[in-house]
């Protein structure tokens, strides 16, 4: 079978812009809350203009509950971001597929096949390396990656079960759903500074609504193992970021909890 290399550009293109996550979160001088009040706003509102024209978006019970696995994913994965070190936030995150296999099975119905139990074995192995540095502090910021992990497994299996919407509507809808919830808690810090304006502006649509909105197009284009298999560039690439620009260097049980969360997805994409 062929490769449709204008998806995969855009699915490369993708994974660079959601890979500017961490940088970005170290190096603007706010609190989590405010950066994903702004980050989600201003994504909320630049996919709603590429969604403008597919329809009315109507809002069912389904449309709430994923929006509300959507909010505790993101939103915890900046508060991680920001208590714990780039490189543990981003890889428990993307423990989120072995979590969604666990999960299928009592909203899909859908039993996971043995090689997914190995994946599945090989995350715990990670998750339980990383949380082998989370003494004190750190142990907040290790538990809030961990947990936005099994928002974004629980936000996969209800955009699953509940596949009417349309996805950049979703999307949007979403992150709007984030910036209201999230506004009483940031009413009183709100001003930014001109150097913290535009790194949420470039937050909003070069690392979050632009790249959702290519993801939505490259899906149309390649199959999901494809998509699957090159968004692993997004773990891979965050830490050097913040490593060039930050300095800050992962302990080693993230680069070996990295190696068994991340290695277990990469070995079960390209098998199939």
């Amino acid at each position: 079978m062929s490769i449709d290399k204008t998806g995969l550009i855009l699915l490369v293109i993708t994974s660079l812009g959601w890979s500017l996550s961490g940088v970005i979160i170290k190096t603007v001088e706010m609190d989590a809350l405010p950066i994903a009040f702004y980050r989600s706003a201003i994504a909320g509102l630049f996919v709603g203009v590429w969604a403008v024209g597919r329809g009315p978006y109507s809002i069912e019970k389904s449309n709430l509950y994923t929006a509300a696995a959507y909010c505790g994913a993101v939103i915890l994965l900046v508060v991680s971001t920001k208590a714990t070190t780039a490189a543990n936030a981003i890889i428990l995150q993307y423990a989120a597929p072995a979590f969604v296999f666990v999960l299928a099975i009592p909203l899909l119905n859908e039993r996971p096949a043995r090689y997914d139990w190995l994946v599945l074995a090989s995350t715990m192995v990670g998750v339980g390396c990383i949380f082998t540095q989370a003494g004190g502090a750190a142990f907040a910021g290790i538990a809030y990656g961990l947990a936005s992990g099994v928002g974004f497994a629980l936000l996969t299996v209800l955009l699953r079960r509940y596949q009417r919407s349309d996805p950049l509507q979703t999307i949007s809808f979403n992150n709007l759903v984030v910036a209201v919830l999230l506004l009483p808690w940031v009413w009183d810090r709100l001003w930014l500074s001109p150097r913290d304006m535009l790194l949420m502006l470039v937050m909003g649509t070069v690392q979050l609504g632009g790249p959702y909105v290519l993801y939505a197009y490259a899906l149309r284009r390649v199959v999901a193992r494809d998509a699957a298999l090159i968004s692993l560039l997004e773990p891979l690439l965050n830490p050097v970021w913040v490593f060039w620009v930050v300095g800050e260097v992962p302990a080693a049980s993230t680069y070996l909890g990295g190696a068994f969360i991340v290695g277990g997805l990469f070995m079960r994409f390209a098998r199939r």
